[in-house]
């Protein structure tokens, strides 16, 4: 038997209680994950700005610079392409930071609370 090499661009599944797969190879063309990275990144550039200028140029306080903080690190592990990283600081966020990314329409939140709530 031959083997048979597939690209594909989405999803590739298989219906019936008796579909077997062999000598088969499925390779996507998707978006690449140093795209997604950077995406992830350019979101919490965005909020990064926006939450450093909610501050209005005031110190802030120990929660909000805790969730500053968690947000380097999330920026930091971005940039190394880290996606453990990147999750466990975006866990760390609190609710200060998590409304001003609701608020600016950062995606990555929704994903943030998915986790926090077992929904992912």
């Amino acid at each position: 038997m031959s083997k048979i090499d597939l690209t594909v661009a989405g999803s590739v599944g298989q219906v019936g209680d008796r579909n077997t797969s062999t000598n088969m190879n499925v390779s996507g063309s998707g978006v690449s994950s140093s795209q997604a990275f950077f995406d992830v990144s350019s979101e919490l550039e965005k909020l990064r700005a926006a939450a450093t200028s909610s501050l209005g140029g005031r110190a802030p306080s120990p929660a909000e610079e805790a969730d500053l903080k968690a947000l380097l690190d999330a920026q930091e592990h971005a940039k190394k392409e880290s996606g453990a990283g990147v999750l466990a600081a975006t866990k760390r966020f609190g609710g200060w930071l998590l409304g001003i990314a609701k608020d600016i329409g950062v995606k990555l939140t929704v994903e943030v609370l998915k986790a926090r709530l077992g929904l992912s």
